[in-house]
């Protein structure tokens, strides 16, 4: 196989398939295998060697991890893809293995070339789904990239992958998406930008209380100091938009009033 997949290629389908890694090859690393980034550990631990940092260098460290490793989206499966994992899993002779996922690439140069995803997340709640965590340096509608072995690549999101979603929405038709954004997993926003092209998302630590990440509306992602942004306007639930849009498993938030009101519809916590 040529090395023309470390070019900036776009994937035209990809096919998953279930394998069992070989016992003997434990040790190996395979070179075309995508592996889940550890940006939010590796900046919880720059906080916890250097309690002193500032917001301001803290993000400027996090923000240079962040373009060379990516951070984590969860992508869940389709049904029937989740169904070939679970049957996977109940074959005995993987019992002591674990379940490998192949993913078959078609690069813009007419070449296959397969790469091995993360161990997929099964562990049931409410929403039904199972899942991979990809490293994602930039993602939008219809394709995402990611890094592999230090180089970026972007492919075009399969039919069978989806990603969690923010929508800005009408305020007087809240079934009218104006702007959307693919978010790495089921978060409610933070805030949202005068412009209404950025949202600021809260991260899962209490040692990163200072940052936030945001989101743009082209798909590139940026970690701020909560102090650089306008959190003036707070999120207000907005029950009677949620009403009126009769949405399930959905809720919405507003921000501001009158006429510069911005409404964020976005799918509820699973519990």
């Amino acid at each position: 196989m040529t090395n023309s997949i470390f070019k900036f290629v776009s994937a035209f389908s990809l096919l998953i398939l279930i394998v069992c890694a070989a016992f003997g090859q434990q040790g190996k690393v395979n070179p075309f295998s995508i592996k889940p980034s550890t940006i939010l550990e590796d900046v919880r631990n720059l906080k916890i060697q250097n309690p002193k940092i500032t917001p301001e260098d803290l993000v400027e460290k996090a923000n240079a991890l962040l373009s060379a490793h990516g951070f984590n989206f969860i992508f869940d499966f389709d049904p029937n893809t989740c169904q070939k994992i679970a049957d996977a899993r109940k074959n005995p002779k993987f019992a002591d293995s674990p379940i490998r996922l192949n993913a078959r690439l078609d690069s813009f140069d007419g070449e296959t070339t397969q790469v091995i995803l993360p161990e997929s997340q099964t562990e049931k709640s409410e929403c039904g789904i199972c899942s991979v965590s990809l490293p994602v340096l930039e993602i939008a509608p219809t394709y995402f990239i990611t890094t592999i072995q230090n180089r970026n690549i972007k492919f075009h999101t399969p039919p069978n992958f989806f990603v969690n979603e923010i929508f800005l929405v009408e305020p007087k038709f809240p079934n009218t998406i104006v702007r959307s954004w693919k978010i790495p997993a089921r978060l409610t926003p933070l805030s949202i930008s005068e412009d209404g092209k950025i949202i600021f998302l809260d991260l899962p630590s209490p040692e990163l209380k200072d940052l936030v990440l945001s989101v743009y509306d082209n798909g590139a992602l940026l970690f701020y100091a909560k102090s650089e942004i306008d959190l003036e306007s707070k999120a207000v639930p907005a029950n009677d938009i949620a009403k009126q849009a009769n949405a399930a498993n959905f809720s919405f938030v507003s921000f501001g009033s009158g006429e510069k009101m911005k409404v964020l519809k976005f799918a509820s916590p699973c519990r």
